[in-house]
């Protein structure tokens, strides 16, 4: 986050998550704009969110029965948090990563070959990638279906694997609901 921004961060909090806008963000390379850091109690995740409009300001309301998160930008519109299937107009694109993938032990060699099972609840098209010990993201194949399987196609040895799932779509929201490495072997402590 760029020091500029320390002056502008706003905030908000329910029970369950705190969001934090923070502006434009660079990680590894790639820049993120209006990026938004959300925080969930119960899971102790974190999650980072790239907005069209950047949240200048945040407020709860009562929409009905419903109660509603709006946030306010730089020309003083309203969007409501986190609702509907399009970011003010614009399609949804997503990069969901995983956390390190060590299977028991960060210092264990592993050998990682077969497949990969994926599980979704609702699936736009979306490429699945994998990376092994902060390496390059090699392409799994896509995920189109609740259930699908992906072929590792070459044997992969390393001690910690990150998968990648990254996609757009404005007609259905992602949700993964998890994956399955059936074919991991573990070696030996020691380096490739």
């Amino acid at each position: 986050m760029a020091s500029a921004n320390y002056d502008s961060v706003a905030g908000f909090a329910t029970g369950r998550h705190r969001w934090y806008s923070i502006g434009n963000t660079t990680v590894e390379g790639t820049t993120y704009n209006n990026v938004v850091l959300r925080y969930t109690t119960d899971t102790r995740q974190w999650a980072v969110l790239s907005y069209v409009n950047r949240p200048m300001a945040f407020a709860r309301y009562i929409n009905g029965t419903a109660v509603t998160i709006a946030y306010g930008d730089t020309t003083a519109r309203v969007y409501t948090l986190d609702s509907g299937l399009t970011d003010n107009g614009t399609v949804i694109t997503y990069e969901l990563m995983t956390h390190d993938l060590e299977f028991g032990s960060r210092g264990v060699l592993k050998k990682v070959y077969d497949k990969l099972m994926v599980y979704t609840e609702s699936a736009p098209e979306a490429i699945v990638q994998i990376r092994v010990d902060r390496g390059d993201w090699i392409t799994l194949g896509t995920v189109k279906e609740t259930v699908e399987q992906l072929s590792i196609n070459e044997v992969l040895f390393g001690h910690i694997f990150q998968l990648r799932v990254v996609g757009a779509s404005s007609t259905v929201a992602m949700r993964l609901k998890g994956f399955e490495f059936p074919s991991v072997e573990l070696l030996s402590y020691g380096v490739k």
